[in-house]
């Protein structure tokens, strides 16, 4: 249910309070079963999984909207039923839940489990594996300027946190566009200002500056409709953006600036304009808790959390539930998809079935003390409190090795003990597989938590979040550190993954190419060696064939003349 609502919140926005045997003054959602007494309401009786709508008896100027089924199962279905809502008519559901009426009951046929999700095919997400235009991102008729001072135009982007390029290697979007065919108009002065997140990527003319090709657009009578080609710098793209285009428009020389010049003035984005990002290899460095704050990476690798476990204490507060069900509410805000295949547990325990799972943990730090949770990193929690281990020589010496020269231990471990109050965002490798990971929303006190995770939608918070601990204090932007070790966790071609590797680890790209230019000098030695052997060889076998080669086998002893120098050798040429 948190995850139906939060496909509807504003981007972050967000906040689901739980509430035990308790109502609110406003508007409220109620589960539980037929028949059931909550806080002095009497769940009405129904047939089967049903939807109702009813007043707030605390305030009847809200409502409340009932969940109800029979038993917990139907209790579980007409939840799926909610969630399901609005999908339309697709793979997700095979007879769309529509909500109308003050009374809803749902059958077997609308309440069918919908497919598995496959990995990052979430429906808010950018396919990487076509070119993806305008019309395809929710924009079908592309954006319409009118006038001088026509407003900017934002498309919001969407894309796995995870993709991957080499360094000098761009993304590419090809922007079709037209400028207003106006006298008045500075086709010099003029241009489409295109920016991705804030920062300014190229100003596009207003024709092409190619004189031929200006000549049969006006013949063909494209007038000043134009394709350019701007490249997306890899740095620049996040799980969550904002791609911006603005029409500067110059009113030439000359041109009188009369009241109301250029109202009916209209510039178009086509909707051809294409986005193309399948250069791109999911892969990524993780812990990282960046990709989790905009795009609840790696949880929403499948868009219905399907491969996602979420642990809470044995007996969780108000507190630790609502942090919980805000966090997977931010989640399906990111994918589009409720969070259908998610398992939430009470206990903190690890158990032999999680080993393919990643874990969402959302606990105060008295709790996480008595488990093995964070045995696989570098902290702890300890009397209430979150520390960072010592880190032991051999470990360090591990990290040199591999070119991993400065995890921040002594900064985190300072910053931990200065503050007052611990709490934040933890992540790291699973201890049951290092391939999984472990996200934790922790304070030392469990009514901070519903806060803590509302304030990932602020702005200045989430940019200052990323590594594998995040502290994140009431006011101001959080402390972000990246102290346990990293790892290259996704799927590329294995020359790909050598190469990242050598480019990772120095000192073993170092002894590599040691080994390498060892192994060709031993080889050009031998061979070497071995030619030289030829030559001697080849040398002292000449003169038994000369003596051989003599009339009657009889060897003439050269005699020397007067000037030192033998007859039979006289004239020869020399050796």
């Amino acid at each position: 249910i948190a995850s139906h609502f939060g496909r509807y919140a504003e981007a972050g926005q967000l906040q689901v309070d739980a509430l035990y045997d308790r109502l609110p003054l406003d508007n409220a959602v109620v589960i539980g079963r037929s028949g059931q007494r909550l806080a002095g309401l009497t769940l009405p009786q129904v047939e089967g999984p049903t939807l109702l709508m009813r007043p707030n008896p605390r305030n009847p100027l809200f409502k409340l909207l009932l969940v109800v089924g029979n038993s917990d199962v139907e209790v579980a279905r007409a939840a799926r039923g909610l969630a399901l809502s609005g999908l339309g008519e697709s793979r997700d559901s095979a007879a769309p839940v529509t909500l109308s009426g003050e009374r809803l009951r749902l059958d077997d046929e609308r309440l069918s489990p919908p497919a598995p999700r496959e990995p990052y095919d979430a429906p808010r997400w950018v396919d990487v594996e076509t070119p993806a235009s305008l019309a395809t991102l929710g924009e079908p008729e592309g954006f319409v300027a009118r006038g001088l001072s026509a407003r900017e135009h934002a498309l919001s982007l969407r894309v796995p946190p995870d993709l991957f390029l080499w360094p000098g290697q761009n993304y590419r979007l090809r922007v079709d566009y037209r400028f207003p065919d106006e006298p008045w108009l500075d086709p010099i002065a003029s241009s489409l200002d295109v920016s991705l997140n804030g920062e300014y990527l190229a100003a596009l003319p207003v024709e092409s500056g190619k004189a031929l090709e200006r000549l049969w657009q006006r013949l063909v009578g494209a007038g000043r409709e134009q394709s350019a080609e701007v490249l997306l710098p890899r740095d620049l793209l996040y799980g969550n953006n904002r791609l911006q285009f603005y029409f500067h428009l110059a009113v030439a020389d000359g041109v009188d600036c009369a009241p109301g010049l250029g109202e009916d003035a209209i510039s178009r984005i086509l909707p051809t304009t294409t986005l193309d990002l399948r250069r791109a290899e999911h892969f990524s460095v993780m812990p990282s808790l960046s990709s989790f704050v905009s795009a609840g990476f790696p949880f929403s690798r499948q868009a219905d959390l399907g491969a996602s476990v979420a642990l809470v204490p044995e007996a969780p507060d108000e507190s630790e539930l609502s942090a919980l069900l805000t966090s997977v509410g931010r989640i399906a805000g990111a994918t589009g998809y409720p969070a259908l295949g998610i398992e939430v547990r009470r206990g903190l325990s690890l158990t032999g079935d999680l080993v393919d799972k990643d874990l969402l943990v959302v606990a105060d730090l008295a709790s996480l003390a008595q488990t093995s949770l964070f045995d696989a990193g570098v902290y702890r929690a300890d009397e209430g409190r979150l520390t960072v281990a010592e880190v032991p020589w051999m470990e360090r010496w591990r990290y040199w090795l591999l070119g991993d020269w400065r995890p921040l231990w002594r900064e985190a471990a300072q910053a931990l003990q200065d503050s007052e109050v611990s709490q934040g965002l933890v992540s790291l490798p699973s201890p049951l597989n290092r391939s999984r990971f472990v996200v934790a929303a922790v304070a030392d006190d469990a009514e901070a938590l519903p806060s803590l995770v509302a304030r990932l939608g602020d702005d200045e918070v989430s940019r200052s979040v990323y590594g594998d601990l995040a502290l994140i204090p009431v006011e101001g932007s959080a402390e972000s550190f990246r102290a346990g070790p990293r790892q290259g966790v996704g799927e590329m071609p294995w020359h790909m993954r050598l190469r990242w590797m050598l480019g990772q680890n120095l000192v073993a790209m170092a002894v590599l190419l040691l080994v390498v230019v060892t192994l060709l000098g031993l080889v050009c030695h031998r061979g070497l060696a071995r030619r030289a052997a030829r030559r001697l060889q080849g040398g002292q076998a000449d003169a038994p064939e000369d003596q051989a080669d003599a009339p009657g086998g009889r060897v003439d002893t050269p005699v020397a003349d007067g000037k030192g120098q033998s007859d039979n050798t006289r004239g020869a040429p020399r050796r």
